[in-house]
């Protein structure tokens, strides 16, 4: 069994990178027994970091909002899910007050304090070139490797200026599928591309 966080930052309920979440976190479910926990940003009040440094003595974030609890599943998942469309260039508001206060998990020597083994998925929407999305979410996954977590996908979707919709788009669904099965512990049963090493 695996604990998988899924993060949804876009205010879009049902949006691009809802959508394409939810196929990451089908293919985490599946035959499996794992936990899914999903927060939608757009829905809570939340604040961003306002750099009192107290993480650095407490060891822990000490705002105490509703992203609290967002924090402390990220602590103890195994698997996490992250997305974000692209506003301005960047990610969108929500996602970046979340990211900030990941600032939280480095600890005063500079190091992370997060347990290790932890994968993640970055999905990345965006209306105009998938290259500006691209570029986001490699930023993203630079940030989240610093942390020391392990990414095992992205996955960056163009709607080309509104003219897409990822619900239609059966290849990209279909890999988020696959990347949400890194998350199953047993995903040895369930890979038909696996292929046994072992003599």
């Amino acid at each position: 069994m695996s604990k998988v966080v899924a993060i949804v930052s876009s205010p879009r309920h049902e949006g691009n990178s809802a959508t394409i979440v939810d196929s990451v976190i089908d293919g985490a479910m599946g035959l499996s027994t794992n936990i899914i926990s999903l927060h939608c940003l757009h829905t809570m009040l939340i604040h961003g970091c306002n750099a009192c440094g107290a993480c650095k003595v407490k060891g822990h974030c000490v705002t105490e909002d509703e992203l609290t609890r967002v924090l402390d599943d990220i602590r103890d998942a195994d698997g996490i899910i992250v997305s974000t469309p692209v506003y301005f260039g960047g990610p969108c508001a929500q996602y970046k007050m979340f990211e900030d206060r990941l600032y939280s998990f480095i600890s005063d020597k500079g190091v992370s304090t997060l347990p290790k083994g932890k994968k993640a998925v970055v999905v990345v929407t965006c209306g105009g070139p998938a290259k500006v999305g691209k570029a986001v979410c490699d930023r993203i996954a630079k940030n989240l490797e610093m942390l020391g977590i392990e990414i095992v996908g992205d996955i960056v979707y163009s709607d080309d200026g509104g003219t897409k919709r990822a619900e239609d788009d059966a290849d990209v669904l279909s890999k988020a599928k696959e990347f949400g099965k890194t998350f199953r512990t047993n995903y040895r049963e369930y890979d038909p591309h696996y292929q046994s090493h072992e003599s």
